[in-house]
């Protein structure tokens, strides 16, 4: 969908608005539960937080190399 935006020369600034806020969204939800999963892991066991902190971080890099683009 954001390479349908950015190469449609009739996007309108609104709809590039709209894409940035919601990957912003989900770039500060990956980052918070980044943070969930180092807590939970430090109270029960490594391989939870290693488990969630690589799916987090997953999430945060495709994030990123979709604004990026």
């Amino acid at each position: 969908m954001f390479l349908q935006l950015s190469c449609s020369p009739a996007t309108p600034r609104i709809q590039h608005v709209k894409l940035i806020s919601l990957l912003s969204v989900i770039l500060l939800v990956a980052f918070g539960l980044v943070a969930v999963s180092i807590t939970v892991g430090l109270y029960t066991d490594w391989s939870t937080l290693g488990f969630m902190g690589a799916e987090c971080l997953l999430l945060i890099t495709k994030t990123v190399y979709v604004m990026l683009k």
